[in-house]
């Protein structure tokens, strides 16, 4: 089922909060990784881009067409590449499972693209990733803001399915045959088998950069090294949500290297510094990655 409206008649607001919006991030605030990203990989927080051959660049959006506010992810092709597209994975594989739920959003672009809906069950299972929904968006009105409704039918886990640590519901929007600039905002996968208006899961911005924070986060500050014994600095870092699982860490440091660097999903300890110089001080920046 998907029904499509034009921007004259349906405006999307945070007011009505019916229907838990199950993706976080997005209405495309939060975007602790930059805001401009060619290559595969993570994007705006929680969402992922991937091509496989074309050209593409993924950039965050605040101008024109401006019509439904700030708030938008813009992909610009130069050279289609029909798998071309943008996800993001909910944790827990089991979420919506044997129930009906609704994805929505705003889109601007030439052309209807695909939507994709798949089971992944863990890191080392021995089942495979399993798709149940691939459908084709109708409606969609070139040169202008339209917003796409669609069903999606869950179903239920088997029992013979293998599920490990690291699973997942992911939901695919392949863009890949669409040359140009495509703007998509305010993405909405819910619970039931009509459309709300849009809501992000996180009451606040602030809320939902506390939520985006369990997948991945990034210094606020330079931590200042808070003990010294000869030969030795200390430091200790509480992460202000505790993470998924054990991040990937990057720490960029001032002055010294470091013997030890003990990580855990709650924070890190960094001690036994050696290699001091005068001009060492502190942690410069540091970078938490526990994404699925």
């Amino acid at each position: 089922l998907t029904d499509v409206g034009t921007a004259g008649n349906q405006i999307p607001t945070n007011a009505d909060l019916d229907g838990k919006n199950l993706f976080i991030n997005g209405g495309f605030d939060i975007w602790q990784r930059g805001e401009t990203f060619t290559d595969n990989g993570y994007t705006a927080d929680r969402w992922g881009l991937f091509k496989a051959a074309g050209v593409m660049t993924l950039t965050k959006s605040d101008v024109t067409p401006n019509i439904l506010g700030d708030g938008r992810l813009r992909l610009e092709t130069t050279t289609i590449d029909v798998d071309a597209q943008i996800y993001q994975k909910i944790e827990n594989v089991r979420t919506l499972q044997g129930k009906t739920a609704t994805l929505s959003f705003w889109v601007y672009t030439s052309d209807n693209f695909q939507v994709q809906a798949k089971h992944s069950f863990g890191t080392g299972s021995a089942t495979t990733q399993r798709i149940f929904h691939d459908a084709v968006t109708t409606g969609v009105i070139a040169a202008t803001w339209s917003k796409v409704t669609m069903e999606i039918t869950v179903p239920e886990l088997l029992v013979t399915d293998d599920v490990n640590a690291d699973n997942f519901l992911q939901v695919t929007l392949f863009i890949g045959a669409n040359l140009g600039n495509t703007y998509i905002k305010d993405v909405k996968l819910e619970e039931g088998s009509a459309a709300t208006p849009f809501s992000t899961q996180g009451s606040s911005i602030g809320e939902e950069l506390v939520l985006c924070g369990r997948y991945y986060q990034k210094s606020t500050y330079a931590p200042v090294l808070k003990q010294y014994v000869t030969g030795r600095k200390l430091i200790d870092v509480i992460f202000p949500t505790t993470m998924r699982a054990v991040p990937s860490m990057v720490i960029n440091r001032s002055g010294y290297t470091s013997d030890s660097l003990v990580v855990a999903a709650g924070g890190f300890q960094d001690a036994d510094f050696t290699a001091l110089t005068a001009s060492a001080s502190s942690i410069t920046s540091w970078t938490a990655d526990a994404e699925l």
